[in-house]
């Protein structure tokens, strides 16, 4: 079953999301910083996201168990244009990888930034996820030259952007 989420689903949506970066990033980010990420942060994090009227969450369980989601809205990057959104995440739980739900989820928040009237998607991917960038790519991504770091715990996070044109 997929859905919006609400501010009801917060404690589970953090849960998941914490969980989902220590699976989707172990190996690739410091494990002192993926031990450290904290779900009653990541909880009011959400609280704040969801009562912005921009951004959309989709939420996907199995039977009642949380599973996956992924955010989407305007993109307020430096150099957006009006028309742009952005799909800001996408995450699965690992024994959700490779089973096609997480392309379907993909496709109803594009579809959504479609409907909302955006021509282009943007997303950030960390430079070092091979599996995200594949993801995206076979989805019709690519890379636009964008790149930002930000320095956290004492490591430098590297994303880079990645657009698709919608019509």
């Amino acid at each position: 079953m997929r859905r919006l989420a609400n501010i009801d689903d917060c404690p589970d949506l953090a849960a998941l999301h914490v969980l989902a970066w220590q699976q989707a990033y172990a190996g690739l980010l410091p494990q002192e910083f993926l031990n450290e990420l904290d779900t009653d942060k990541r909880c009011e994090m959400w609280k704040q996201t969801l009562q912005n009227k921009d951004v959309s969450v989709f939420l996907d369980f199995d039977d009642n168990s949380l599973i996956g989601f992924a955010a989407c809205g305007i993109c307020n990057d430096i150099d957006a244009k009006p028309e742009w959104g952005e799909l800001g995440a996408l995450y699965y739980l690992q024994s959700y990888w490779g089973t096609g739900r997480s392309g379907n989820l993909y496709h109803q928040a594009r579809n959504h930034l479609r409907d909302s009237g955006n021509s282009t998607v943007t997303l950030w991917v960390l430079d070092l996820n091979a599996r995200g960038i594949a993801f995206y790519r076979k989805h019709g991504f690519r890379f636009d030259g964008q790149e930002k770091s930000q320095k956290i715990s004492g490591f430098t996070m590297r994303e880079l952007r990645m657009t698709l044109r919608l019509t």
